[in-house]
């Protein structure tokens, strides 16, 4: 509740400080403009990336504050998410247990087969920076937009136990299967951003693409019993949606009565 009240007091700082009561129209004036984003992507990854997972979903939020002379800079944060993870199979090969011809993978605490499920997390954090172009404009405000920018990526597999029932896969030991991975990351940003009158009707689309260079931060991979001192390069490329709050006050009515 306390993060909740400093979050709720600086988007009141913002709109009352940073941007004057406004006299004028989205559709007819151009407009400085500060407003929040939430997001949902699809992305799809090569290179290195590829070699670990498959294709992911985010969600984001972000904070962009747009000028009057429609030039774009704020900051995004996007969190990845899938059970597309290509090492499955052989993850845990090595304390897994086989009878015969039966694979009964790995047991827990009573002995039976362990309840394993594995995902892919991950977040970006971007510092990102652009302009919009007077392109297919629908109002001075509006139109194609180009950005990039500069951040920090991180990744790895979440294991999850079921009931936490299995020693050899306590959350310490988990460390050494996650290939939890960090590193720069900078990104660029192709899309349309469109503002209304309507705070409502507010939104963005865009083509999105991303490059980290990532290393492993931890100190063992117990599978391949070795350390991961390579350093990896991470592409993801994905279509992004986004829906925009503007944080400026209200504008005044058009007509008033005596």
């Amino acid at each position: 509740m306390k993060n909740c009240k400093y979050l709720f007091l600086f988007l009141f700082l913002i709109q009352s400080s940073l941007v004057p009561a406004q006299d004028k129209k989205v559709s007819e004036d151009k407009m400085s403009i500060p407003f929040l984003s939430l997001s949902y992507s699809y992305q799809f990854p090569f290179v290195d990336m590829s070699e670990r997972f498959g294709s992911n979903s985010t969600i984001g939020a972000g904070f962009t504050y747009k000028t009057q002379n429609n030039i774009l800079w704020g900051i995004d944060w996007n969190f990845l998410f899938s059970n597309n993870v290509k090492y499955k199979d052989t993850l845990f090969k090595a304390i897994s247990f086989s009878q015969g011809d039966m694979d009964i993978n790995i047991l827990n605490g009573a002995g039976q087969p362990a309840i394993i499920n594995i995902y892919e997390r991950g977040h970006i954090i971007m510092f990102r920076a652009g302009k919009i172009f007077d392109v297919w404009a629908h109002n001075p405000n509006s139109g194609l937009f180009l950005t990039g920018g500069l951040g920090l990526f991180t990744h790895k597999i979440r294991i999850e136990v079921y009931q936490n029932d299995t020693p050899q896969l306590d959350p310490d030991y988990r460390k050494g299967y996650d290939r939890c991975s960090v590193g720069p990351v900078t990104g660029i940003q192709l899309g349309y951003i469109y503002f209304n009158n309507n705070r409502l009707i507010n939104f963005k689309a865009e083509i999105e693409a991303y490059y980290g260079l990532t290393h492993s931060i931890r100190a063992y991979n117990f599978d391949t019993m070795s350390k991961d001192t390579n350093w990896r390069h991470d592409v993801l490329v994905g279509l992004k949606v986004s829906w925009i709050i503007p944080l400026y006050p209200k504008a005044p009515k058009d007509f008033y009565y005596d």
